[in-house]
């Protein structure tokens, strides 16, 4: 429960300091004119250098662009956003790098009965002991996800502080991916919902679902990924 505590605040942090991956809630001059079933296409630059984003912002079409860590919206608000008199905003994303190399250090978790390629492994972020020894929840996983989005593009300072990626990896996108392939892999069992694409409530780490299975210590921990049921959804 503290993980999954931390993981819900870290995601709140991230989403109060103005640090978001997309940008949803810049304002303009007139508003969209969208109705309910519209399909809105957003486009995704290729250059996310400040000059490439600044002609974006100029732009006379609306674009929501994606934007790498540490993206800092507040010039685009109606309102700037409150700021802490006694930090700066290098300050606040200094705080929120080390919280999030703290949790790619300790929480991760790959699995060791899937392949190990970096177009195929797959990854967790650990929860706590749980029921019958899970290692990990959907909440958690989702919240993983979830910060793994908001940080993409910190790699830079990641690789500065000579993190140690994990089977391959070189991005955090590759971190997300094998994220996603872990809830694809284990899909929900729950009857009655049609085509189910949620993720199974927990994994754990042996057949007999008693165990977290759990090696390795801080950046190097793994674990066979098992459903509840001691089989593996494919």
């Amino acid at each position: 429960m503290k993980r999954k505590r931390l993981l819900a605040l870290f995601t709140v942090l991230c989403m109060l300091i103005g640090i978001f991956n997309v940008n949803a809630f810049a304002s303009y001059d007139e508003p969209l004119d969208i109705d309910a079933g519209d399909v809105v296409l957003i486009d995704i630059p290729d250059d996310f250098s400040d000059e490439a984003m600044a002609v974006a912002a100029e732009d006379d079409d609306p674009v929501l662009a994606l934007r790498p860590f540490p993206q800092h919206n507040g010039d685009n608000y109606y309102y700037p956003p409150a700021m802490p008199s006694n930090k700066t905003q290098a300050d606040m994303d200094k705080m929120v790098y080390d919280l999030f190399l703290n949790i790619l250090n300790r929480d991760l978790i790959v699995a060791t009965n899937y392949p190990q390629t970096v177009e195929d492994f797959l990854l967790a972020v650990y929860h706590s002991p749980g029921e019958s020894g899970s290692f990990t929840v959907s909440e958690s996983h989702g919240y993983g996800m979830l910060f793994l989005a908001y940080m993409a593009g910190c790699e830079e300072w990641l690789n500065a502080s000579d993190y140690q990626w994990r089977n391959g990896s070189t991005s955090i996108h590759d971190y997300y991916d094998a994220m996603l392939r872990t809830v694809q892999a284990f899909p929900s069992t729950v009857s009655g919902w049609g085509p189910n694409r949620n993720m199974i409530w927990c994994l754990f780490g042996s057949t007999s679902g008693s165990s977290q299975g759990i090696t390795g210590t801080g950046a190097n921990r793994s674990a066979p990924f098992y459903s509840r049921s001691g089989e593996r959804d494919s």
